[in-house]
């Protein structure tokens, strides 16, 4: 999972696509690596620890107490001897998941409505300007105006959008889009990596 965002923020820069690489590739390997990764290192540092005459901690109920306790371990044993170093570290992760969550979703959104907007502004600056070029004297006003006026009229090809952009039509569709994607990452994040503990657990058992 870590690598396929890898190879996103790979993509991103052969495109010199920087706003997605910054608000969305850094984000999620934040999140990823702050959350999953961190209990991927829980799962190796109890597998080589010997616990024999202590008792072990539960990893699952560690994760889920992290998650909602903010960091904070309840009826568990610590995973190395400093429970409060545990805890402090817990918390640190918790607190960059959580603004990442923010960071996956406000800044793309909004950096590409305030582009929009001057492109608009533009176009409609460099509208004005050939308007006040077509002004001719008046001995071939009729001949400019027929021309303007077919030249308004013919139907202009429409320039083939990139596929990334279809969606800045309208703010709202911009904003809805990013939410869409921010939600479906997290929960995407957790589903999957329950999955993999699904097929990990299934071939423990198994052997």
């Amino acid at each position: 999972m870590v690598f396929g965002i890898i190879i996103k923020g790979l993509n991103n820069i052969h495109f010199s696509d920087w706003i997605t690489f910054f608000f969305e590739f850094v984000p999620q390997i934040l999140f990823m690596v702050s959350l999953f990764g961190y209990m991927i290192v829980t799962i190796f540092l109890k597998w080589a620890t010997d616990w024999t005459g202590k008792e072990a901690p539960s990893l699952i109920s560690n994760i889920i107490s992290m998650s909602l306790n903010f960091g904070e371990i309840h009826d568990q044993p610590p995973l190395w001897n400093d429970r409060a170093q545990q805890e402090k570290l817990q918390q640190r992760l918790i607190q960059i998941a959580i603004i990442t969550i923010p960071w996956m979703l406000l800044p793309k959104p909004l950096i590409k409505i305030w582009k929009l907007k001057h492109a608009n502004e533009d176009h409609e600056q460099q509208h004005q300007y050939s308007e006040v070029e077509n002004i001719s004297p008046k001995f071939s006003e009729n001949i400019n105006l027929n021309f303007e006026f077919e030249e308004h009229h013919i139907p202009k090809p429409k320039k083939k959008a990139h596929p990334q952009n279809e969606e800045e039509n309208m703010p709202s569709e911009i904003f809805v889009h990013q939410l869409i994607e921010t939600i479906e990452f997290v929960l995407g994040g957790i589903a999957n990596t329950a999955s993999y503990l699904r097929l990990w657990a299934l071939s423990l058992a198994h052997s």
